[in-house]
Formats: C-alpha cells, structure tokens, sequence
C-alpha cells in the first residue's frame, strides 16, 4: 500500500497539486499534508498505547 501511495503521489504534475475544485477549498498538496499529518497522530496513538502511556 505504502508503494502505490508512493507512486500515486508521484505522478501528480506538480502544477496539478495547488489544484482545488472550488476557491476557499483544500488543494491536492493540503490534503496530502493532511493525511499525512492525521497518520502521524494515530500512529504515535498506537505507539502510546502500545506501552500503556498513561499520558499520550
């Protein structure tokens, strides 16, 4: 999965990624950073939970 996100990602032009279907909305980057930030999150959720952190 990781390799197809890759590559998707990858064969955006970068003309393409500040792209957004409508003004004042998200555009292909922003969503990307945004995914990538939420994945970040849940996996330090993971990882604190994992140890049982009690303060994650």
């Amino acid at each position: 999965q990781m390799h197809d996100t890759y590559t998707f990602i990858n064969s955006i032009p970068g003309d393409k990624a500040y792209h957004s279907y409508e003004k004042g909305k998200w555009t292909i980057k922003q969503i990307i950073g945004h995914l990538i930030e939420t994945e970040r999150v849940f996996s330090y959720r993971a990882l604190a939970f994992s140890r049982r952190d009690p303060n994650p």
